[in-house]
């Protein structure tokens, strides 16, 4: 009797060790998982079937400037202008996900407009249900740097539009100007001629 109390104690044990380890190992789990969603540079969230934030990272309330506390629980879209937000329900009633959809949106702190690339993806599970995974970056800074370019290069254009129509009327001016100097230098230019030639030179 004492060895079968001991074998369900011995076993009993056993299973409360495995479980701890399992219960450690997922607490390590968890925390590479918090640290990689929150080591990137793009906002990361993960929103539930209506579309609710579940997960918000450090780098979401820096580009929105919202703070996770106040997004979990509540809807993604009020983040975006309401047009903006429409058609990213449009697209995503349309296709079933968005990849690299360009939304235009603010800062709620600041105020200032971002051009953002979002990526939204359906994930099925058993369980839950359908949840999505977001994904967005912010294309800025590299919108301000195309459009710089873009005047740069407009500007070149009308550089060498200028530089060929200069050419092109520098050399028959140029032709001009060197009668008009032999004419001057004749020995006995006309009277008539000569006020027409200091203009023209």
């Amino acid at each position: 009797e004492r060895m079968e109390n001991l074998a369900i104690f011995c076993n009993t044990t056993g299973l409360a060790l495995q479980n701890a380890e399992l219960v450690e190992s997922l607490m390590e789990s968890q925390a590479r998982y918090r640290t990689t969603i929150n080591g990137t540079a793009d906002a990361i969230a993960g929103l539930d079937g209506d579309f609710c934030v579940t997960i918000w990272n450090r780098s979401s309330e820096r580009m929105f400037g919202v703070e996770a506390r106040h997004m979990l629980g509540k809807s993604l879209f009020p983040l975006f202008p309401p047009e903006e937000a429409r058609r990213l329900r449009e697209e995503l009633a349309r296709a079933g996900f968005v990849r690299d959809f360009a939304l235009k949106s603010k800062h709620s702190k600041t105020g200032a407009e971002t051009n953002l690339s979002v990526t939204c993806t359906p994930i099925e599970r058993e369980v839950q249900g359908k949840e999505w995974s977001v994904v967005v970056r912010d294309l800025t800074e590299q919108t301000k740097l195309q459009t710089q370019l873009i005047k740069t290069e407009k500007l070149s254009v009308v550089g060498q539009l200028i530089s060929g129509i200069a050419h092109e009327l520098n050399n028959p001016l140029a032709v001009v100007v060197g009668y008009a100097e032999l004419l001057g230098r004749a020995e006995q230019p006309p009277e008539t001629l000569k006020d027409d030639l200091a203009y023209i030179m």
